[in-house]
Protein backbone atom coordinates (compact mmCIF):
# COMPACT_ATOMS: atom_id res chain seq x y z
CA UNK A 1 0.00 0.00 0.00
CA UNK A 2 1.44 3.37 -0.96
CA UNK A 3 0.59 6.72 0.55
CA UNK A 4 -0.08 9.85 -1.41
CA UNK A 5 2.34 12.82 -1.13
CA UNK A 6 -0.01 14.83 1.15
CA UNK A 7 -0.48 11.84 3.46
CA UNK A 8 3.29 11.24 3.56
CA UNK A 9 3.85 14.89 4.57
CA UNK A 10 1.32 14.55 7.40
CA UNK A 11 2.96 11.33 8.64
CA UNK A 12 6.44 12.91 8.48
CA UNK A 13 5.29 16.04 10.31
CA UNK A 14 3.56 13.98 13.01
CA UNK A 15 6.66 11.82 13.41
CA UNK A 16 8.91 14.90 13.71
CA UNK A 17 6.59 16.43 16.33
CA UNK A 18 6.67 13.22 18.35
CA UNK A 19 10.48 13.08 18.20
CA UNK A 20 10.81 16.75 19.24
CA UNK A 21 8.43 16.28 22.18
CA UNK A 22 10.32 13.19 23.29
CA UNK A 23 13.65 15.07 23.14
CA UNK A 24 12.19 18.03 24.99
CA UNK A 25 10.72 15.84 27.73
CA UNK A 26 14.01 13.97 28.10
CA UNK A 27 16.22 17.09 28.17
CA UNK A 28 14.21 19.23 30.61
CA UNK A 29 15.15 17.31 33.76
CA UNK A 30 18.84 17.75 32.89
CA UNK A 31 18.92 21.51 32.42
CA UNK A 32 21.56 23.33 34.50
CA UNK A 33 19.35 26.22 35.55
CA UNK A 34 17.87 26.27 39.01
CA UNK A 35 14.22 25.34 39.24
CA UNK A 36 11.89 26.93 41.82
CA UNK A 37 11.51 23.59 43.61
CA UNK A 38 15.21 22.75 43.39
CA UNK A 39 17.22 25.95 43.98
CA UNK A 40 20.89 26.26 43.17
CA UNK A 41 23.05 25.94 46.30
CA UNK A 42 26.51 27.33 47.04
CA UNK A 43 29.44 26.19 49.14
CA UNK A 44 32.79 27.67 50.11
CA UNK A 45 36.02 26.88 51.93
CA UNK A 46 37.97 29.56 53.81
CA UNK A 47 41.58 29.39 55.00
CA UNK A 48 44.09 31.49 56.95
CA UNK A 49 47.54 30.63 55.58
CA UNK A 50 49.26 32.15 58.64
CA UNK A 51 47.40 30.37 61.45
CA UNK A 52 46.19 27.33 59.49
CA UNK A 53 42.59 27.92 60.59
CA UNK A 54 39.92 26.83 58.13
CA UNK A 55 36.17 26.78 57.72
CA UNK A 56 33.52 25.53 55.34
CA UNK A 57 29.94 26.14 54.32
CA UNK A 58 27.53 24.25 52.09
CA UNK A 59 23.95 24.48 50.82
CA UNK A 60 23.91 28.29 51.10
CA UNK A 61 21.47 30.42 49.12
CA UNK A 62 24.26 32.49 47.49
CA UNK A 63 28.03 32.54 47.01
CA UNK A 64 28.29 35.53 49.37
CA UNK A 65 26.40 33.73 52.13
CA UNK A 66 28.57 30.62 51.68
CA UNK A 67 31.79 32.66 51.86
CA UNK A 68 30.64 34.57 54.98
CA UNK A 69 29.68 31.30 56.72
CA UNK A 70 33.01 29.68 55.85
CA UNK A 71 34.92 32.73 57.15
CA UNK A 72 32.82 32.75 60.35
CA UNK A 73 33.55 29.05 60.92
CA UNK A 74 37.24 29.69 60.28
CA UNK A 75 37.19 32.25 63.14
CA UNK A 76 40.57 33.81 62.40
CA UNK A 77 41.22 37.40 61.30
CA UNK A 78 43.24 36.28 58.27
CA UNK A 79 40.63 33.87 56.87
CA UNK A 80 39.68 34.36 53.25
CA UNK A 81 37.63 32.27 50.82
CA UNK A 82 39.89 29.95 48.80
CA UNK A 83 37.23 28.14 46.77
CA UNK A 84 33.52 28.63 46.09
CA UNK A 85 31.35 26.08 44.31
CA UNK A 86 27.77 25.54 43.19
CA UNK A 87 27.63 21.83 42.48
CA UNK A 88 29.62 18.90 43.72
CA UNK A 89 32.31 19.30 46.33
CA UNK A 90 35.44 21.22 47.29
CA UNK A 91 38.51 20.26 49.31
CA UNK A 92 41.50 21.94 50.94
CA UNK A 93 44.93 20.35 51.41
CA UNK A 94 47.61 22.06 53.50
CA UNK A 95 51.37 21.48 53.60
CA UNK A 96 54.37 23.37 54.95
CA UNK A 97 54.00 26.82 53.44
CA UNK A 98 51.66 25.64 50.66
CA UNK A 99 48.04 24.77 50.17
CA UNK A 100 45.79 23.58 47.39
CA UNK A 101 42.06 24.09 46.97
CA UNK A 102 39.90 22.44 44.34
CA UNK A 103 36.29 21.84 43.36
CA UNK A 104 34.94 18.83 41.48
CA UNK A 105 31.76 16.79 40.98
CA UNK A 106 32.46 14.59 44.01
CA UNK A 107 34.49 14.47 47.22
CA UNK A 108 37.16 12.01 46.02
CA UNK A 109 38.03 14.01 42.90
CA UNK A 110 38.05 17.32 44.82
CA UNK A 111 40.40 15.82 47.41
CA UNK A 112 42.71 14.41 44.74
CA UNK A 113 42.88 17.77 42.94
CA UNK A 114 43.53 19.63 46.21
CA UNK A 115 46.43 17.30 47.02
CA UNK A 116 47.83 17.76 43.51
CA UNK A 117 47.55 21.55 43.80
CA UNK A 118 49.24 21.57 47.20
CA UNK A 119 52.26 19.77 45.68
CA UNK A 120 54.12 19.26 48.95
CA UNK A 121 55.11 15.88 50.45
CA UNK A 122 53.72 17.07 53.80
CA UNK A 123 50.29 18.03 52.39
CA UNK A 124 47.31 16.68 54.26
CA UNK A 125 43.62 17.01 53.54
CA UNK A 126 42.24 19.44 56.08
CA UNK A 127 38.61 20.05 55.14
CA UNK A 128 36.03 19.34 52.46
CA UNK A 129 32.40 20.21 51.77
CA UNK A 130 29.70 19.01 49.37
CA UNK A 131 26.33 20.48 48.46
CA UNK A 132 23.48 18.08 49.18
CA UNK A 133 21.40 19.15 46.19
CA UNK A 134 23.91 18.35 43.50
CA UNK A 135 21.90 18.38 40.27
CA UNK A 136 24.44 16.54 38.16
CA UNK A 137 26.94 18.36 35.99
CA UNK A 138 30.05 19.74 37.66
CA UNK A 139 30.51 23.48 37.82
CA UNK A 140 33.99 23.14 36.26
CA UNK A 141 35.64 20.48 34.08
CA UNK A 142 36.94 17.38 35.85
CA UNK A 143 40.58 18.20 35.14
CA UNK A 144 40.39 21.79 36.39
CA UNK A 145 41.50 22.98 39.79
CA UNK A 146 42.57 26.21 41.35
CA UNK A 147 46.25 27.16 41.15
CA UNK A 148 48.50 26.26 44.06
CA UNK A 149 49.07 28.99 46.59
CA UNK A 150 52.15 29.92 48.63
Amino acid sequence: MTTSPPQRAIVQRTFLQAVLWALLCFALPFTATAQPGNPLRYGALAFDDVTGAHGMAHNAASAGVAERRAIAMCASPGCKPVVTFTRGCAALAVGKGRYGAARAPNKAIAQRHAMTQCADPDCKLEIWACNDRDMGAPSIPLDSALPAQR
